[in-house]
């Protein structure tokens, strides 16, 4: 008769809450806009956002803790008015509040 052997696996904490903070419509633009956070220490994720329109645009992501940060430092940048679509608030990664 086989033994089975159960592999324990060390638990790894759970990675903060990220939500999105904005969008950008170019690669170049959601670099700037990456950059511009992480001199601020905000961690950020950019992640490709597919839209049912067919549009491709780039979205980044912070831990929701430092979403309001994150906001007020890309609307403080003025140069960025015409390339980037603050969002009202920031949105879940699953869509949910």
């Amino acid at each position: 008769m086989h033994r089975q052997t159960n592999k324990v696996c060390p638990m790894r904490p759970a990675g903060p809450e990220l939500v999105m903070v904005a969008l950008a419509e170019e690669a170049s633009f959601a670099q700037h806009f990456e950059k511009i956070l992480r001199r601020d220490n905000i961690p950020v994720k950019v992640r490709n956002q597919d839209e049912p329109a067919g549009r491709f645009r780039i979205g980044l992501w912070v831990p929701r803790t430092l979403a309001e940060r994150a906001i007020r430092l890309l609307q403080s940048e003025n140069a960025l008015d015409g390339f980037y679509e603050a969002l009202s608030g920031p949105t879940p990664i699953d869509g949910s509040d």
